[in-house]
């Protein structure tokens, strides 16, 4: 008589935990059936009846699975974003130019040579965007006039690896800021003139690469666009000089 209770009370208990009809093939225990081990025949009652996932386990387990995918799927996406760009700069550098620069002056009635010298800092905060600031001094000389025109300017340069070239990489660049124009009258009587005024560069060039962090800049040409004398000059900035790459620089190729 116990172990009839016993049985009743665990099907009892099963049925209020599955909510359901056991499947087919389940074991069962009708009252009737002769109970030649009562121990037994608890242990599998209650041994089915915790076999049976609730609706709250199997939402936990829903849940679990979720967060684990969504954590597996964030770190492949981080690793890939982390992933180097081979031969362009990693992380953020810091790049230091300088050299030779030459414009071809419009005067309105030629272009003048005028030569000098640049320098520029670069600050790659992407592998492939540069912000650089760069100052500009040129000398020259017109008929009976002494000319000098310096520049400062400011703006992105985007890198791009032709042919995934390891060598040498190409650069694009749009630069504002302004310059300043100061003529010198020679002879007799002569005068000085100076003139500040909003210019910009647009164009690129091309660094050649001879270790991990030195270049070479091969050239730099740039349309030079000044504002001077009530009008506007249509001039060609030209440069070449060295390049010193501080901080992480490219990969290794």
């Amino acid at each position: 008589m116990r172990i009839e209770l016993l049985c009743k009370s665990g099907i009892e208990s099963l049925r209020e935990n599955c909510h359901s009809v056991p499947p087919a093939g389940a074991v069962r225990f009708p009252e009737q059936q002769k109970k030649v081990r009562g121990e037994t025949t608890a242990r599998l009652i209650i041994s089915s009846a915790g076999s049976c996932a609730s609706p709250l386990n199997r939402e936990r387990l829903t849940m679990k699975a979720f967060v684990l995918c969504s954590a597996l799927l964030l770190m492949t996406i981080s690793a890939s974003a982390q992933q180097p760009v081979k031969g362009l700069k990693q992380g953020v550098t810091v790049e230091l130019a300088g050299g030779f620069a030459r414009t071809q002056f419009d005067n309105g009635g030629g272009y003048p040579n005028m030569n000098g010298f640049f320098g520029s800092v670069g600050v790659n905060i992407l592998p492939w965007l540069q912000v650089q600031a760069d100052a500009s001094a040129q000398y020259g000389s017109l008929t009976g006039a002494t000319t000098k025109i310096y520049g400062n300017h400011f703006g992105p340069r985007v890198f791009y690896r032709p042919f995934h070239s390891t060598t040498f990489t190409t650069f694009g660049e749009f630069l504002a800021g302004g310059s300043r124009l100061d003529l010198k009258i020679n002879g007799p009587g002569g005068s000085n003139f100076s003139e500040n005024g909003f210019s910009f560069k647009a164009g690129g060039g091309v660094d050649w690469h001879i270790s991990r962090h030195w270049s070479v800049r091969v050239f730099d040409a740039d349309y030079y666009r000044t504002s001077f004398l009530q009008t506007h000059q249509n001039n060609l900035w030209i440069s070449t000089g060295i390049v010193f790459t501080l901080g992480r620089n490219r990969t290794p190729h």
